[in-house]
């Protein structure tokens, strides 16, 4: 590869640089590499010279410290007084310990992310020195750098031993850039941006929700340049094909496990329902699925650690219709099953198995987190009631009592194990009932955004929080099983997720249905569906992006042919998946403006993020196209779905349920 040269290395506060005075790079914190390494370049007459000044700084940079959080740092023995560490800006916690303004003393409150530097040899002796930006480029720290081909650069210092190849970059903002000998940027560096074609594409494909199939990480010593800090902290590490640098890293590591949404920074709008609480109260609340009726055997059977049930059961009541007996304590979560309800089976597996089994799961793989460990634990209970329509279920009923009950003793046994409470989230799963009566659309939504008011009054009134109460919703699909032709009460879900706190977590076409109930999950489809929503609470509560569903877009219309483009999340695809139900032209029905049929004569995909329905004849302005509506006479849906699952896999020892995210059923116009 052709020699690599720095044109320019120039910070506020550097002699030859211009800038405001007063600011961190005035504080002398940007000083040389080692008196060492700045001697030896200073001296430096020929290669031989100069080479020895870059291994000076490549020593630094093998014994500085790299981790992602501060428990991690905080377990390591310094190898010697004054190595260099740093803990990545995704660790977003405190801690109690020594700064640069308390050399001497431990102080609390201590920013996690950042700087370090050893001021003894025992574990954990790190002394915080300052912090990075975000983007990788150092803020307090300071950071400049250089770069040679096949050897290490000294950084701040080297400016004025190297000034006759240096040169000012125009422009209004003091940045360095390295160049080849065919003048093309590798590189450039700012106080505020990294520009490097790696973290670049890292960056975005992150935003963007992709995956990454291979990232390749270049060892100490390989044409890397390095930036660091006066104390020699290297910041950095970067060659022409890549960066090394914990941001970056845990950028990269987030991609490879399949978390792309989860890289996007944290929309400040969710900053309210934040799972912050030591104890996070889940509650399943509606009609029989969100009990686990016709489930017969249940599937989490081993108890977890990091979540709680009341001892009457994650159904209390099957324990019994006394308070002091059903809540007395909080156990370690496990489901049960009652045996029989009916003649057929028994309540056994609530969704909430999945659901606080999948937190548990994505903490761990996506963000090294282990409740136990970081002081929180799940509790989930579940307080609704079989055959029960809307109206049965809100506020002034027994049943809206009953989870009035799961809140008050969460709280009050919360509390007597010495940890803070919170109501963290409300999974709903009803509506069957209100097909039955006839409830219409807009008297379904109205009843189901007035419900989570009632019950965000109550959590707010128990806890003194004044958090909203996010309310995670499924959408049912058995509207063919129970005589309708409309389903309605399913677009009423479905427009009820454009509300700021209500959120699909997944339609139900796709999952397996009792034996014995074809209105009723089995074990693995009531804990599947509970995994989707324990996804949905990890990306919203924790992550802080809400979910989008997979929604369609504005339709085309061309003669016979509609276009019909998808909200796939950037780096999916759409797929038509086979496999799922007996469901004609892929679940798809069209119908002109005064609602006779329109025959469909294909559908097929168009690109990785749209469908093509062909009609036998030109579709008419003002046609409507459906998808879910007929089913295969038990169950409206399709096989649209994309293909997150093919990464984000629940259970992945156990059940092994792929997480897609399948098209809601809908109803658009086609223009």
């Amino acid at each position: 590869m052709p020699d690599i040269e720095v044109i320019e290395v120039l910070v506020p506060g550097q002699p030859g640089a211009t800038g405001a005075t007063g600011d961190k790079g005035d504080k002398g914190e940007t000083g040389d590499v080692t008196p060492a390494a700045l001697a030896a370049v200073a001296s430096a007459e020929d290669a031989a010279a100069e080479a020895e000044a870059f291994a000076a700084a490549a020593a630094i940079a093998a014994t500085t410290v790299s981790a992602g959080s501060w428990a991690a740092l905080a377990a390591i023995t310094p190898a010697f007084v004054g190595q260099r560490a740093q803990v990545s800006e995704v660790d977003l916690g405190t801690h109690t310990g020594r700064t640069s303004a308390s050399p001497d003393s431990d102080v609390t409150g201590v920013a996690n992310p950042g700087v370090y530097g050893a001021h003894a040899l025992t574990a954990g002796a790190w002394r915080r020195d300052g912090s990075i930006s975000a983007v990788g480029a150092a803020s307090e720290a300071e950071a400049v750098a250089g770069v040679v081909s096949d050897r290490f650069v000294a950084p701040s210092s080297l400016r004025a031993a190297l000034q006759d190849r240096a040169a000012r970059v125009p422009g209004d903002v003091d940045r360095f850039v390295v160049e080849d000998d065919d003048n093309n940027i590798l590189v450039e560096v700012t106080a505020e941006v990294i520009n490097h074609p790696d973290i670049n594409t890292i960056r975005e494909q992150a935003g963007a929700g992709a995956a990454v199939a291979e990232v390749v990480t270049t060892s100490v010593g390989e044409n890397a340049a390095v930036v660091v800090d006066g104390g020699g902290n290297i910041l950095v590490r970067i060659t022409p094909d890549t960066m090394d640098h914990p941001d970056v890293n845990a950028i990269r590591s987030a991609v490879l496990a399949g978390r792309g949404a989860v890289a996007k920074a944290r929309d400040p709008q969710w900053n309210g329902i934040r799972a912050l609480a030591e104890m996070l109260h889940v509650i399943s609340y509606g009609q029989s699925l969100s009990r686990g009726h016709n489930t017969i055997e249940p599937v989490t059977t081993t108890p977890l650690d990091y979540a709680y049930r009341f001892i009457g059961g994650a159904r209390p009541d099957d324990g019994g219709s006394d308070p002091a007996v059903v809540y007395a304590s909080l156990v370690p979560f496990i489901e049960t099953a009652v045996v029989p309800y009916d003649p057929a089976g028994g309540l056994a597996e609530t969704p909430l198995g999945g659901c606080l089994r999948m937190i548990a799961q994505l903490l761990r793989d996506e963000d090294d987190v282990d409740l136990v460990a970081a002081g929180q634990a799940l509790l989930g209970s579940a307080p609704g009631a079989g055959g029960k329509s809307m109206a049965e279920l809100s506020d002034g009923t027994p049943y809206f009592a009953r989870l009035e009950d799961h809140i008050t003793y969460g709280m009050t046994r919360s509390g007597g194990l010495g940890r803070s409470y919170a109501v963290s989230a409300m999974l709903w799963l009803q509506g069957e009932r209100d097909y039955q009566i006839g409830t219409t659309q807009s008297a379904y939504l109205a009843a189901l955004r007035q419900l989570r008011l009632d019950a965000q009054a109550s959590a707010q009134a128990a806890t003194g929080f004044a958090s909203p109460l996010p309310l995670v919703t499924y959408q049912t699909a058995t509207h063919p099983r129970l005589g309708v032709s409309t389903p309605s009460i399913a677009l009423a879900q479905l427009e009820a997720c454009g509300d700021d706190y209500i959120a699909l977590a997944s339609p139900t076409y796709h999952l397996p249905y009792s034996a014995t109930s074809d209105v009723h999950f089995d074990a693995a489809g009531s804990a599947w569906f509970g995994a989707y929503c324990g996804l949905t609470l990890k990306r919203w509560l924790w992550d802080g992006q809400k979910p989008k569903a997979l929604t369609p877009l504005a339709p085309m219309r061309q003669g016979p042919r509609i276009i019909v483009p998808f909200d796939v999340d950037a780096g999916r695809r759409l797929v038509l998946d086979a496999t799922v139900g007996g469901f004609a032209n892929q679940g798809f029905t069209l119908v002109d403006g005064s609602g006779s049929a329109l025959t469909i004569s294909s559908v097929a995909l168009s690109g990785p993020a749209a469908v093509q329905i062909t009609a036998a004849a030109t579709v008419p302005v003002g046609a409507r196209l459906r998808y879910g509506w007929a089913g295969d006479g038990h169950i409206g849906g399709g096989n649209v779905r994309d293909n997150a699952g093919d990464s984000l896999v629940f259970d992945p020892g156990g059940l092994s349920k792929p997480l897609h995210k399948w098209a809601p059923i809908f109803e658009i116009e086609v223009p």
